[in-house]
């Protein structure tokens, strides 16, 4: 079997041109169209904590995610559940919220924010149902009687 390799040269020629002479003739990925699709959707949030570690490094950075636009499907042959979307994958991280507004504005994406709850909120919560219960801890409880 005959292996054919073409290589093909350009033929450079200098031209009075505005671009700078560091350009190298190549095009700007930026300059044209968009790079996400037009039904592109991201979530912006601020991640939880890890449930394993009682720790809360890493949870002041936001993170910018996306959604998936369509329904995964069942691949026939393995049965492993596949997707079309490689975009759900990307994961940008952001230090403020500002910046990741900002980010997903000059890309042209439409985009939700996600709040967390705010723990405190919860502690109360949980108080005020204590104290309408009487105030009993798990050691007041009275005992099950067992028949």
């Amino acid at each position: 079997m005959e292996t054919v390799r073409q290589t093909h040269k350009e033929s450079k020629t200098r031209s009075c041109s505005p671009c700078a002479s560091y350009d190298n003739g190549r095009s700007h990925p930026l300059s044209g169209g968009a790079l996400f699709p037009q039904n592109a959707t991201a979530r912006i949030f601020k991640p939880s904590r890890s449930v394993t570690t009682s720790a809360t490094a890493q949870t002041n950075e936001l993170r910018l995610v996306f959604d998936r636009c369509s329904a995964p499907f069942i691949e026939p042959l393995l049965g492993y559940t596949g997707s079309g979307e490689t975009l759900v994958q990307v994961e940008l991280k952001f230090p403020t919220l500002e910046s990741a507004i900002r980010y997903a504005e000059r890309q042209g994406l439409d985009y939700l924010l996600q709040r967390q709850t705010d723990a405190s909120a919860d502690r109360a919560a949980y108080r005020k149902w204590s104290e309408r219960e009487g105030g009993r801890q798990g050691h007041d409880l009275p005992e099950r009687q067992v028949a």
